[in-house]
């Protein structure tokens, strides 16, 4: 099935051990595909592929940003934030698992994993980061059967950013994410 997806987030939370950056929104707008790996007694597993193609926007002037290194000497390191106040950044999701009850009704519970990679405009989400970036996003919600071989999902995942230790710096960014996506079969 083919699949298309929107996303928001109005909140970049700092979390407790990725993500540190703060004061970001992202827009997100996917193109992807999914194959039914394992169908069984209400319940399916399907494998997903995704192209995204991301925005991210600083949200205010603050241009100090503070986060926790692991590196040495380790500890919280506070710099300034040179970085542009907006990067735009396309890429490839090609692992991805999406797990939804099969039981008829009006709407079924789904959960979604995945893993790929971003290259930006411009070093994101700080100056000193680099322009490519892994990404890793879960959630869930609910999955709405329309008619013509149509889905409509809605649900939240959380969305994290990084060069996974590639750049001079590795602040992270995790963004509280809420999508609606509609699925569709190709036609016959």
């Amino acid at each position: 099935m083919f699949t298309t997806t929107a996303g928001y987030s109005w909140h970049a939370s700092r979390g407790p051990r990725w993500g540190s950056i703060v004061n970001r929104r992202l827009f997100l707008l996917g193109f992807g595909r999914d194959w039914v790996l394992k169908h069984g007694n209400g319940w399916e597993l399907r494998r997903t592929f995704e192209i995204p193609v991301t925005m991210i926007a600083r949200t205010s002037n603050q241009t100090v940003y503070c986060y926790d290194t692991p590196r040495p000497p380790g500890g919280w390191v506070c710099e300034e934030d040179e970085s542009d106040k907006a990067a735009v950044g396309i890429g490839v999701i090609p692992v991805g698992l999406h797990w939804q009850t099969d039981v008829p009704g009006v709407a079924q519970f789904h959960f979604r994993a995945a893993v790929g990679l971003l290259a930006f405009s411009n070093p994101t989400p700080v100056i000193e980061s680099t322009r490519a970036n892994v990404v890793l996003e879960a959630g869930g919600g609910l999955t709405f059967h329309r008619a013509f071989g149509r889905e409509v999902m809605i649900g939240y995942k959380l969305h994290h950013i990084s060069n996974a230790g590639f750049g001079k710096e590795n602040p992270g960014l995790d963004s509280n994410v809420l999508y609606v996506s509609v699925r569709r079969r190709p036609p016959d």
